[in-house]
């Protein structure tokens, strides 16, 4: 009887949390067939029953030590990722796939109806064994390791996904060629809510509501070298405001093979509106004329970025795993835009930025037959280098690093 009253006093806990309240894929957190046993089956014991859904919980919390231009700023204990997931199976050809990020924004996207929070909320549904659709919120079809991968598997993620939300409302048909490849098309929402509340910073006066704030994309992915070999591109097009586009092309290439794991992930945007405010955080740097009462920093138009990461995994150990990894990222604006307070032209066209990220870091994993615990010491050296236009708006040159160390821990429910 205390074994039932915990189980439900759990699963009312989490529902509550749900109902009361924000790079990554569809992939659940901990696979099914993993051989960790659940709370569940350690409760029930003997009298454990086959379940067809399932429940995991992710924990991450870390001890930040940051520094500026190599001159310590700050150290701090944080919480760092929490989130959960329900997923299973209704009938033989239909599933479904819950999942909600506890760190997250817990207001009301007004366009798509659910809490921002919550990052998956769709059903699966395959008629064929070539065709399934998945019909509800999931994430955009965009490619590259780094943004696919659970988010759990990342330290640091590049400024590219750090700034992106991929999770949409809309519909997905996967057509399976065969058992190494797989042509999926997609339509969703462009934007997951109102400009006003989605963009970083102020949507320019002149921009006009788009009627129709859809994406539509395309994704193949192929396995080769039996399956040791994932490529993974997508290329996506939509509209986010009446005359303002957004396109996506994007690629992954990853070798998973032995204690391997090796990808290199490209990916480039070029946004009507800047969506990750890297270009736009500038105008907030930008000194107004003395007769200007006050400057209002603006959502920069016509950006454009491209990210190039490099990432090595090697598991030396069956409790030990290394890997090193290095990305390199430009902004730019690739038409002029936006008036200074004096008139002139705010973001002119050109590169205004370059990022360099550079990572290392050792994982112990006291459980490697389970493999869903990890303590971690990872280094984080970062620097922005801006070109004259960039400078020209008030930007400086300046390098981060971060030591970290954390725990991260993934924990089967049911």
């Amino acid at each position: 009887m205390k074994r039932q009253s915990l189980l439900v006093f759990v699963f009312s806990s989490l529902f509550c949390l749900i109902t009361d309240s924000w790079a990554q894929n569809h992939a659940p957190m901990l696979d099914s067939a993993s051989t960790e046993p659940s709370l569940y089956e350690r409760m029930a014991d003997e009298n454990a029953r086959e379940l067809s859904s399932h429940m995991n919980f992710n924990f991450c919390t870390t001890e930040h030590t940051d520094f500026h231009n190599f001159e310590f700023t700050e150290s701090k204990f944080r919480i760092r990722r929490m989130r959960w997931e329900i997923y299973g199976d209704i009938a033989p050809t239909l599933s479904f796939h819950f999942r909600q990020n506890i760190n997250g924004s817990f207001e009301l996207s007004g366009m798509e109806n659910i809490n921002n929070s919550i990052e998956m909320a769709f059903v699966r549904w395959q008629p064929t064994e070539k065709l399934e659709l998945m019909i509800g919120k999931q994430f955009l079809n965009v490619s590259g390791y780094e943004c696919w991968v659970n988010g759990v598997d990342v330290r640091e993620f590049s400024d590219f996904n750090d700034y992106f939300n991929p999770c949409r409302a809309g519909v997905t048909a996967n057509f399976h060629m065969n058992s190494n490849q797989m042509l999926g098309i997609q339509l969703a929402n462009s934007i997951p809510n109102a400009l006003e509340h989605f963009l970083p910073y102020p949507v320019p006066s002149t921009i006009e509501k788009s009627k129709a704030p859809l994406i539509a994309g395309t994704q193949w992915i192929g396995y080769f070298a039996d399956k040791a070999l994932m490529l993974q591109y997508s290329a996506s097009f939509g509209n986010m405001a009446k005359n303002r586009n957004l396109l996506m092309l994007t690629g992954g290439n990853v070798w998973k093979k032995g204690p391997v794991t090796a990808y290199l992930d490209f990916m480039y945007s070029r946004e009507g509106l800047d969506t990750k405010g890297q270009v736009s955080q500038l105008s907030d740097l930008t000194v107004s004329d003395e007769n200007a009462v006050q400057w209002t920093p603006v959502s920069a138009q016509n950006v454009e970025y491209f990210t190039t990461i490099a990432n090595l995994d090697y598991r030396v150990h069956k409790n030990w795993n290394v890997f090193i990894k290095g990305a390199f990222e430009t902004a730019g604006v690739y038409e002029s835009n936006g008036t200074k307070a004096n008139g002139e032209v705010l973001f002119s066209k050109g590169l205004y930025k370059r990022t360099w990220n550079g990572q290392l870091c050792a994982e112990y994993i006291p459980m490697p037959e389970r493999d869903n615990l990890r303590f971690y010491a990872h280094l984080l050296y970062k620097k922005y280098n801006y070109t004259e236009q960039g400078r020209k708006l008030g930007a400086v040159n300046n390098d981060m690093q971060r030591i970290t160390l954390g725990l991260v821990y993934t924990i089967p429910v049911f």
